[in-house]
């Protein structure tokens, strides 16, 4: 056999191949099932965006679309703020955490709020299974200058005292003015987040 009949040979087997395969696709420049050998595609095969199902509408899921099991809603600063009121002068001096004293609450967690007392004016506050870590208090119903001074999962907190501080645990000390004053019992609102 000649080169010249190998190379021609090769010529047509090509043109015979590439016509059979553009044979099967319709002339309309789509592809559609029938064409593709099922498993072949893969992601770079196809272009961003360019597949998708029915579009969601705003506010259009109900509770049967949605599997509740496979949202999680950890209690954190995106779980919303946690806030109790708590009366300081009704919390017990303890070692353990208690509920007396806490008189309304929200708890991210969907656990309880309990509070002990390490002295006058020294409160610990815990937001059970909590993992905030950051709070704000604010005393109720007093007149004049107050001074309030939070620390967040303070060690102080911790039942029995440990150097590890506790997320969702917060130490709150009341005065009756600035920072030189006494510590006193007063009631207030700690909001944390």
């Amino acid at each position: 056999m000649s080169k010249r009949t190998n190379i021609t040979g090769f010529a047509l087997l090509v043109v015979l191949l590439t016509a059979g395969a553009a044979q099967g696709l319709s002339d309309t420049n789509t592809v559609d099932s029938g064409d593709i050998v099922d498993f072949t595609i893969v992601a770079n095969d196809i272009k961003t965006a360019a597949i998708g199902g029915r579009p969601i509408v705003d506010n259009s899921l109900k509770t049967a679309d949605i599997d509740e099991s496979s949202l999680a809603f950890p209690c954190s600063s995106s779980a919303g703020p946690s806030f109790a009121t708590i009366d300081a002068a009704a919390v017990p001096i303890s070692a353990t955490y208690v509920a007396t004293g806490v008189q309304t609450f929200r708890n991210c967690s969907g656990q309880a709020v309990q509070a002990r007392k390490n002295g006058t004016g020294a409160i610990c506050v815990k937001f059970v299974g909590s993992t905030q870590e950051h709070a704000v208090v604010s005393i109720v119903g007093t007149s004049g200058s107050s001074g309030v001074d939070t620390f967040a999962g303070s060690a102080a907190c911790n039942s029995p005292v440990s150097a590890t501080p506790t997320p969702g645990q917060f130490q709150v000390l009341l005065r009756s003015g600035e920072n030189t004053h006494p510590l006193t019992d007063f009631p207030f609102t700690i909001l944390a987040f």
